[in-house]
Order: C-alpha cells, then sequence, then structure tokens
C-alpha cells in the first residue's frame, strides 16, 4: 500500500441532493404532524408550526440548494490532512476534520473545525458516485481515528 501522503488531494464538487431534500421534507412533515397530537392551544401550536417551517426553509435553502454566500460548494481534502472549504460568495476556509464524523454508504457527516465549526452532510447524490466512492474509501483508511503514520487525518 503506498502513503498517502503521496496521494493527490481530493476534491469534491457538491450538487443539490433529492435525497436530502426528501428527508428534510419527511422529518420535518412528520413534526408538523405530530404538532397536531399535542395538546397546544392554537397560539402555541401555530408558533411551532411557523418555527417548524422556517426550520425547513432555511435547511433546505441551505444544505440542499446552497444559495448563501456562506454555504459550502466545494471541498479539497489536501495531502497535508487539511481541508478546504469553498463557499458560494468566494471565500475559503481551512479546517481540519473532527473525530465525530459519520461515514456510511447512505450518509456522510463530516464535521470540521478551525476559524468556525460546521458541518457538511453528503448523500450519495450529493456527488459524483465515483467521488463519493473515493471519498468513503479514503475516510475509512485516513480519517479520524485512523492509526496510519504520517497522515495527519
Amino acid at each position: 500500500m503506498s502513503s498517502s501522503r503521496y496521494a493527490a488531494p481530493l476534491r469534491l464538487e457538491l450538487h443539490p441532493s433529492r435525497r436530502l431534500a426528501a428527508y428534510l421534507a419527511l422529518t420535518h412533515g412528520g413534526a408538523l404532524a405530530l404538532l397536531l397530537w399535542l395538546p397546544l392551544g392554537a397560539a402555541a401550536g401555530g408558533l411551532l408550526a411557523l418555527l417548524i417551517v422556517l426550520c425547513f426553509a432555511r435547511s433546505y435553502a441551505s444544505r440542499v440548494l446552497m444559495r448563501g454566500g456562506r454555504d459550502i460548494v466545494a471541498l479539497v481534502w489536501t495531502r497535508d490532512g487539511d481541508w478546504r472549504l469553498f463557499e458560494r460568495g468566494g471565500g475559503e476556509r481551512v479546517c481540519r476534520l473532527r473525530a465525530d464524523s459519520h461515514v456510511h454508504p447512505a450518509l456522510t457527516v463530516l464535521n470540521f473545525s478551525g476559524e468556525r465549526r460546521g458541518s457538511v452532510v453528503l448523500l450519495p447524490d450529493s456527488l459524483d458516485g465515483e467521488a463519493y466512492r473515493r471519498l468513503r474509501v479514503r475516510l475509512g483508511l485516513h480519517g479520524p481515528g485512523s492509526t496510519e503514520e504520517g497522515y495527519p487525518g
């Protein structure tokens, strides 16, 4: 096995995810449906419903459509183990991958620390299929908790 220090940087271009949109709609819709069963007054129920709808709208715009100036649209995992997060507005952040990130074939959540903490939620349709596979393989080999020497992951 070759050393990961010589591996090419991994560049990931994010795409809007239909699966993530469906999950967001399902979870927020479920929360709205549960409001009907709670013994709340009209004012409290209406306020909670409004908050759930606003949460859905914000999550959808940020995580699915990536329209905000600070929304992440691309990531690069460098040879040094750093991550460069590129924002829609042109900004760039250098971060480190946190150990509490989650990697699974159906869902990958990358948690970052740096000048600003943040996370990126990836589903198989968030990236090109080959890029998603390469990311999961590399995270499995060199991600948080990896014991390989020489790779600051």
